[in-house]
């Protein structure tokens, strides 16, 4: 198992997930319910066995198009750039996640998924941390609450960067 230590697993459970867990769409009533978010002691379950720290340099390759893959990752310093066909088409900071596309591709047909873009250190040191998708699919096969929650999680996350996209397609 992967294991990160003690005192970087307090720091990250403070922040992974964080970025975007309370900025995606709230119910119509205004409130979220502690079933539908993820708890620090939610994320600690994947932080203390099922993660990594790794670290690149500006324009190293953080993940390759169309490689085998099925992990997350979240940055914890500097920011990254995704680039399709040699274009870059977004940029993410510090706290954004990818390859939830990879991971949810995976976990719903349980063979292996691919990365759909590059993503290439955009900043001259960046600081991810890699939730390792099969740890990720056995933690949270046997705990419905965490299940529910985690992929509220995603679907916000996903709500969120269709919304940003939208607005950059459609407004002038």
């Amino acid at each position: 198992m992967l294991k990160v230590n003690e005192s970087v697993t307090r720091r990250l459970s403070s922040t992974v997930g964080v970025a975007l867990s309370s900025s995606g769409p709230l119910p119509t009533d205004g409130k979220i319910s502690e079933h539908e978010t993820m708890s620090t002691t939610d994320w600690d379950i994947f932080l203390n066995y099922g993660s990594r720290m790794i670290k690149y340099k500006r324009d190293e390759i953080c993940l390759k198009e169309g490689e085998s893959q099925n992990d997350l990752f979240q940055i914890t310093s500097g920011g990254v750039r995704i680039e399709k066909n040699g274009k870059v088409v977004a940029k993410l900071p510090s706290g954004a996640i990818f390859g939830e596309l990879s991971f949810l591709n995976w976990y719903s047909a349980g063979v292996n998924a691919t990365a759909s873009a590059n993503v290439v250190a955009d900043s001259k040191k960046v600081e991810m941390v890699v939730l390792d998708g099969q740890y990720l699919s056995g933690a949270l096969a046997p705990n419905s609450r965490l299940r529910s929650c985690f992929f509220v999680y995603l679907c916000n996350l996903l709500v969120s960067r269709l919304q940003t996209t939208l607005k950059l397609m459609y407004e002038p």
